[in-house]
């Protein structure tokens, strides 16, 4: 395939992700945003009938009524793709049942770019739909982490690669650093313990849902919790205000110690200073130490923290080897052109 004409669908649009891939990829591609499609027709009237009917049923698996499969349909027959490139969720959107027929007609090939959505699927029974209604409609599938990858392939799903984040080249600006350390993300029971043992240090936290877990988080670190998304040019402002910026690993796959999540990339973008929890796969990325630096324990976290900020020369000189790292293998104009290597080859 010479000249690849690639829908994205994304799917996960509060996040720039997709629109980020699309501004980098070097060939024409249209960007879809799965949130704006004109859904069927009294969705949520329908929704409620046909879930109260699976329950009686079977109401052992996880129920989907997807939202938008005429407005899906409509959108494939009109821009006519060769490739389709999904982030985050098809199946929400429109079925597998619904989805082949079509790509068979159309003639395009359907590949995932998986993210840490899977990673936040604490249903079993919504992980196990995923698996087996979502992941087999995929000609391919690219996933960010080696653990998933192997867990999947385990599961019987073969046709999958390893596929790191990359992330936009951020203009530079003046360093004020403000904040002495900073996390942005939703809350676990692992995060709140890791933020509770450094609840001393002057940390910024920001994250949708924190009020969910706001029992479980003493009244000190809640003074500085911010409850809301944060993402593009404010979260890139934030990052850059900030010395250290802590990331903490997430969700089901957490006792993997898997995936070198999206903050990884955007805090190395902005020359900032990384401490990220440690996983086997940093070391197929990055110099552990020289270009990042990582914890395994919430003791190591509270002194790495407090060591770094004593030393801004290190600090300063492990974010610069981040930073160049970064601009040599990982902005999303490097990865995107990768991206479509892979595509190129997969779809011969």
């Amino acid at each position: 395939m010479t000249q690849p004409k690639i829908l994205i669908f994304d799917a996960i649009p509060n996040i720039p992700l997709g629109r980020e891939i699309h501004d980098a990829l070097p060939c024409p591609n249209i960007y879809i945003n799965a949130t704006q499609l004109k859904q069927t027709s009294f969705y949520p009237i329908k929704r409620s009938i046909k879930k109260i009917c699976h329950s009686f049923k079977d109401d052992t698996k996880y129920f989907c009524y997807p939202k938008a499969s005429a407005s899906i349909t409509k959108t494939l027959m009109h821009h006519t793709p060769n490739v389709v490139l999904v982030i985050g969720f098809f199946y929400p959107y429109i079925n597998r049942d619904q989805l082949l027929p079509l790509q068979k007609k159309l003639n395009f090939k359907l590949f995932l770019l998986d993210t840490d959505t899977a990673n936040r699927m604490e249903s079993y029974q919504k992980l196990i739909h995923f698996v087996k209604n979502d992941l087999s409609a995929y000609d391919h599938i690219f996933s960010f982490s080696k653990g998933i990858m192997n867990f999947l392939c385990n599961l019987g799903i073969k046709n999958i690669d390893f596929f790191p984040y990359g992330a936009k080249v951020i203009p530079a600006k003046n360093k004020t650093e403000t904040n002495d350390v900073i996390f942005v993300g939703n809350p676990d029971i692992r995060r709140v313990a890791c933020l509770e043992s450094i609840k001393q240090h002057n940390i910024t936290v920001y994250g949708r849902r924190w009020s969910r877990y706001k029992p479980l988080v003493s009244a000190e670190l809640w003074q500085k919790i911010q409850t809301k998304d944060i993402w593009g040019a404010p979260l890139y402002d934030l990052l850059r205000q900030s010395k250290i910026i802590v990331n903490i690993n997430t969700g089901v796959w957490c006792a993997l110690e898997t995936g070198v999540n999206l903050r990884v990339f955007e805090a190395l973008s902005l020359n900032r200073f990384l401490l990220t929890e440690y996983c086997e796969e940093l070391h197929d990325l990055f110099e552990v130490g020289k270009e990042i630096e990582t914890f395994r324990n919430q003791k190591e976290l509270n002194e790495k923290i407090s060591y770094y900020l004593q030393h801004e020369d290190e600090r300063q000189k492990i974010a610069e080897k981040g930073y160049q790292k970064f601009l040599t293998c990982y902005t999303w104009e490097k990865r995107s052109q990768s991206l479509l290597h892979h595509i190129g080859e997969l779809s011969c």
